[in-house]
């Protein structure tokens, strides 16, 4: 079964509580960086957004968001909930390994939650490539992975 399918499952036959890297609050640290203004409302993206819950509160903050994911299952979830929470994202089914061609401009900030670290070490130097290519010069990118306690 390829990770479209496997992650598609997950969507579809756990309930979103279940899912272990779904949290519905945004995490403290994102919360702090558009607090203190260290990153401004501007053209962002969710890398591996899933249900898309911290690209719809950056939406509800004034970001024009497009969040990406390799499910499509994960973003109708997504879809529903910036309806829900009346504001307007762009979801994208993409594979972060990919070409990324459908991400058609370029972004000011970008960030992943957990991401990497699920990037295979073989594949993350094209992951990186893929993330460079599609900020705009000058922009900003948070990747929260690893911890500091794993000697790996």
């Amino acid at each position: 079964m390829n990770l479209q399918r496997q992650i598609d499952r997950i969507y579809q036959e756990l309930t979103l509580d279940r899912i272990p890297w779904n949290l519905d609050s945004p995490p403290d640290l994102l919360v702090e960086l558009v607090e203190s203004q260290w990153v401004l409302p501007c053209e962002a993206l969710d890398l591996g957004c899933g249900a898309g819950n911290y690209a719809v509160w950056l939406a509800t903050k004034g970001f024009r968001m497009t969040g990406v994911d390799i499910s499509p299952k994960a973003l109708e979830v997504a879809e529903h909930l910036a309806s829900k929470k009346g504001v307007t994202c762009r979801f994208v089914v993409e594979d972060l390994l990919g070409d990324l061609r459908k991400l058609d401009h370029p972004f000011d900030f970008a960030y992943d939650w957990e991401m990497l670290h699920h990037v295979f070490p073989q594949d993350r130097e094209k992951y990186v490539r893929n993330v460079h290519r599609v900020l705009r010069p000058g922009a900003k990118y948070l990747s929260v992975c690893f911890s500091k306690d794993d000697p790996d």
